[in-house]
């Protein structure tokens, strides 16, 4: 691989024999270098492999303003996030990672912090991904000997939704969508707030995100055939949220064109109850 351009010290854009664009950073990887030489291995710490010269442009506008050190920082990041997390993450994570970490610890010494609005949604939706954001501040923290607020752990989460699905900006503002308007038909129809510190709530929130993505996906879940024991749980335990199953069910067909089976009508309505009530271990078994 050659050096195509110099974008500064520690990065350059690379091409090989194939006549492949690459970004390369490195430690020096372009000390006394020239175009078309050839670049040192032993200096190569990160190759960005690019689709098209527009991503090509804005990876190397992105490079070339990160320090090294956070390159070095991130790796370690994605690495862990990998390894801990078992998260499928693509390279480009590296790029608008650093670029983030960068602008944080900036923001943060000068005093200057922006609140992440959609945290809330982020811990209760996302729940691995937010324990890979505040990962990535214990690293940094301990490389740079600093505490960043909770919020850019949200933000980093955010990152790690991105890189982790093609679709990751659009499945997380619909999946927040669809969860924020579920939410509101159950807590209407509630006589009694419901405890948001209790695991109930903490398994009725993951099963509305798995829900939601499931309709996203148009992935019909009616495949266990419980007809027969939704009968049964709603005439052992009456019909008190049967009401709020059948708003949502109507919701949901009206705003995503999703027809919701008997199966996911009866996940439905176990989780309502447990969040309302500590239920026996005959309301449990019903929970697959």
């Amino acid at each position: 691989m050659v050096i195509k351009k110099i974008l500064n010290n520690n990065c350059v854009v690379g091409v090989d024999h194939n006549n492949r664009e690459f970004v390369v950073m490195g430690n020096g990887v372009a000390f006394r270098k020239m175009k078309n030489d050839v670049i040192d291995p032993n200096h190569i710490q990160k190759i960005f492999v690019s689709k098209s010269s527009g991503m090509t442009q804005k990876l190397s506008n992105i490079a070339s303003n990160v320090p090294v050190e956070y390159v070095k920082v991130t790796d370690e990041i994605v690495n862990r996030i990998r390894r801990e997390n078992k998260i499928n993450l693509n390279d480009l994570v590296y790029l608008s990672l650093c670029d983030h970490i960068a602008f944080a610890i900036q923001r943060f010494t000068e005093g200057s912090c922006i609140n992440a609005t959609f945290l809330w949604e982020v811990k209760n939706l996302f729940p691995t991904e937010y324990q890979c954001g505040l990962l990535a501040l214990e690293v940094i923290g301990k490389r740079f000997d600093i505490s960043l607020p909770e919020d850019e752990a949200g933000f980093i989460a955010l990152h790690v939704i991105n890189a982790s699905s093609e679709q990751g900006k659009s499945i997380f503002k619909e999946t927040v969508k669809i969860v924020q308007n579920l939410l509101t038909i159950v807590k209407s129809h509630m006589r009694t707030p419901i405890d948001e510190n209790s695991i109930s709530y903490q398994r009725l929130m993951t099963h509305l995100r798995f829900f939601a993505k499931r309709i996203l996906d148009s992935e019909n879940s009616d495949i266990y055939n419980l007809d027969s024991m939704f009968d049964s749980f709603v005439e052992t335990y009456g019909d008190e949220n049967l009401d709020c199953v059948e708003e949502i069910t109507r919701w949901i067909h009206d705003n995503c064109k999703y027809i919701v089976s008997k199966d996911e009508k009866l996940y439905l309505l176990i989780h309502l109850k447990r969040c309302l009530q500590k239920m026996n271990n005959y309301v449990d078994s019903y929970l697959i």
